[in-house]
């Protein structure tokens, strides 16, 4: 036999027949065709196979080409079934028609059993003509009670002979056709049980999925077409129904109700397992369920607590496992949770898991169920250096510049100011009037002064600049001015003293007041810095740095995480427990750990300080971490988990879950303690230091102006 292949997610159908037919009720297969072509329509497929076994049957079905083109797109085409099926891949959905009137044809159902083909992937349609109804449960019972199929098995029964009463109620429910003399009943009958592979004694599920109704003869207009009504909407008023088919237009509509019509489960046992890493001193399933410690395995309680909701909305049982591992490749296979899936230990894994590319390949996802984000913790680490020149902060080095420019410029134009005063105060008027009338006056006989003493220019000098240092520091002038010029610009300088004090004294007491600069901020430099890193102590943290190709994370590794120990002379380590790794964070080193876990921690033990302190850096680019809840390959019930995990997000129940069992990151309040207003010795260093030049420097003239004043003397004396 040939191996099937098949791509992508494709849908396939079924059609199986397998009763006599009525000797007083003959359909053409005409009839039956244009019966599946308008089925085919309504579920939304385009490629049907027809298994026919001889010339026979292949001329019972009229001339039919290979691969005709029919309307709407509808292909079908005839294969031999007798020692194969094959699957074609056409890149659309499939369907494969039986008919069961040919016993010969209960061996494609065999077939199909053994090679797992009653799956979602493939859709069968059976038809069969018998008059009455219980015949045709019994006969249906019959089929599939020793077959393998499973909840998600697309399994229709036609049955081509049904009463015509029924097809009259039928008409009359429709309120759109009337049933005319002649006109035939189609029963289509869905086939489904929830799981032969965990118990293949169970019933075999058959539900009434809806009515059909079959012309006479094979007609050509559009008024003679078959008619389906499925059950659901057979009761419905004309408006509710018109409203009910635009609703279920689309595949996912149809995939719904299927879902819907297959809630209950019977009980069906599932097989769990749950990764639990640390050591627990309970019964393990109660340890999952109690909700004390919620930081401790709080993702895998929380999905067990989602599971839990699809166990009630499906009438489940779970026997749950417990695994040391999510599942990571080893030796050409896969341990832990995955491996137990992969082995058929298992039919779903309870814990939600990072699903990358190489688990792709091994297992199937479900849906997104937990949000985590591995990051490192660690305090604001203290820099002495930067509050070290507090005193030079508060401007920019531009504007320093500027100030000490006005500051030259204001020291010259009150020499300038002191220089004219002096002038004409020792003269009188006499330099004033020169001074005005200028040079070509003749020259006056000045009027002779009071003998005073000229001063130094040099006290000018420390004049002004006495006098600039005052206005600055808000002490005024230290020396009066008397003309109207110097006094206007003495009024500038005060006001410009002013707002330059203000806008310092500010500027330092904010930057003792503010947060501390957070120099730590990327992993570059957590990387370059002296602090110590450690990791919490779990099998993918380590299975992340063994196969990492991020540059950045590498290194990390390599310096931090791996360290030589002078002492023993060997590698060690730093992967630590949650506990300690926590207290470590509080002593000013560096821990990588799920944030939800450490936030627990964090609010309850830290101090406000430490919370407001707390930074944050990423490992991993995708930080934000949705992981996926899984089962095998070709699962069963993967479509029905996945629609019960869409049901429960829609409905508000899986965030009400992520908000009870994460939590929430503490928030900053900061409030103005006593300890905010200290300032340390190494703030005002820099001031001492410039007293204590000041002390040095004045000490120092003075020695000068001794040393000056007894020279001068000794010299007068000696005179």
């Amino acid at each position: 036999m040939k191996t099937l292949h098949r791509k992508g997610s494709t849908y396939a159908a079924l059609a199986v027949r397998s009763i006599e037919a009525s000797e007083t009720h003959q359909i053409s297969k005409k009839q039956v065709h244009e019966f599946v072509i308008e089925y085919l329509k309504r579920v939304h497929l385009s490629i049907c196979t027809i298994i026919a076994h001889d010339e026979e049957q292949i001329e019972s079905f009229g001339d039919i080409d290979p691969l005709p083109f029919y309307e709407e797109k509808i292909y079908l085409k005839f294969s031999d079934g007798s020692e194969e099926i094959v699957v074609d891949d056409f890149g659309a959905p499939q369907a494969f028609l039986v008919d069961m009137d040919y016993e010969d044809n209960f061996k494609v159902l065999e077939m199909a059993s053994s090679k797992n083909l009653f799956n979602a992937t493939f859709h069968w349609i059976l038809t069969v003509t018998s008059p009455q109804q219980q015949l045709v449960v019994a006969t249906i019972n019959n089929w599939f009670n020793e077959l393998n199929i499973h909840v998600d098995s697309k399994i229709t029964v036609v049955n081509l002979l049904g009463s015509n009463n029924d097809a009259r109620e039928t008409a009359t429910n429709s309120s759109t056709t009337t049933t005319k003399q002649g006109h035939q009943q189609v029963s289509l009958y869905d086939i489904w049980k929830p799981s032969h592979r965990h118990d293949p004694r169970r019933k075999v599920n058959i539900n009434l999925l809806g009515y059909g109704i079959l012309p006479s003869l094979p007609s050509t207009s559009s008024k003679q077409k078959p008619l389906i009504y499925f059950n659901d909407v057979t009761t419905m008023s004309l408006k509710e129904r018109n409203a009910e088919r635009k609703r279920k237009s689309s595949p996912f509509a149809a995939i719904s109700n299927r879902l819907e019509r297959r809630r209950d489960m019977e009980g069906t046992m599932l097989r769990v397992t749950v990764v639990i890493q640390q050591r627990i001193h309970e019964p393990f399933e109660l340890y999952l369920k109690h909700t004390y410690n919620l930081h401790l395995d709080s993702m895998h309680r929380m999905n067990m607590a989602i599971l839990e909701h699809f166990r009630w909305m499906h009438n489940l049982t779970f026997h749950v496992r417990r695994v040391k591992s999510w599942g990571y490749p080893v030796n050409d296979t896969w341990d832990g949770m995955v491996g137990s899936l992969l082995r058929d230990e298992a039919d779903l894994g309870g814990s939600p898991i990072f699903y990358y590319k190489a688990r792709q390949q091994a297992v199937t996802g479900v849906g997104y169920t937990a949000l985590e984000r591995p990051c490192f913790f660690l305090l604001q680490p203290y820099d002495p250096n930067a509050l070290r020149n507090i005193f030079l902060l508060p401007f920019s080095t531009n504007v320093w510049i500027c100030i000490l420019l006005c500051c030259v410029l204001f020291i010259f134009v009150m020499f300038v100011f002191y220089d004219f005063e002096h002038k004409v105060t020792s003269s009188g008027n006499a330099w004033l009037k020169k001074f005005v009338k200028g040079p070509q006056k003749k020259k006056q006989k000045a009027r002779k002064t009071e003998n005073v003493s000229k001063p130094h220019a040099i006290n000018f000098w420390f004049d002004s600049l006495l006098l600039l240092t005052g206005v600055i520091c808000q002490q005024g002038l230290e020396k009066s001015v008397k003309s109207s010029a110097s006094r206007c610009f003495g009024l500038f300088l005060l006001v410009f003293g002013f707002l330059i004090y203000q806008f310092y004294s500010a500027s330092i007491v904010s930057a003792l007041l503010m947060e501390k600069p957070k120099t730590i901020k990327t992993l570059r430099n957590l990387i370059d810095s002296p602090l110590e890193l450690y990791i919490d102590n779990n099998i993918y943290m380590k299975n992340h740095f063994k196969h990492t190709k991020d540059p950045l994370a590498i290194e990390l590794y390599n310096k931090k995480v791996v360290v030589f120990n002078k002492n023993t002379m060997q590698n060690e380590f730093h992967y630590v427990d949650f506990d300690e790794g926590m207290r470590m964070i509080r002593r000013g080193k560096a821990f990588h750990v799920q944030d939800a876990q450490a936030y627990k921690v964090i609010k309850d033990t830290f101090t406000e300080m430490e919370i407001c302190d707390l930074i944050e850096i990423n490992l991993m680019p995708q930080y934000i971490k949705k992981l996926q809840m899984i089962v095998q390959k070709v699962s069963p019930f993967r479509k029905i988990l996945a629609y019960s995990n869409r049901r429960i997000t829609e409905h508000g129940i899986m965030a009400r879950e992520r908000r009870f069992w994460r939590s929430p990151k503490p928030k900053c309040v900061r409030q103005i303690h006593k300890e905010d207003f200290q300032v340390r010795v190494e703030f005002i260093y820099s001031v001492l230091i410039f007293l204590s030049a000041g002390y040095v420097i004045s000490c120092a003239i003075l020695l000068l102006e001794i040393y000056f004043v007894k020279y001068c003397n000794n010299n007068h004396h000696r005179m």
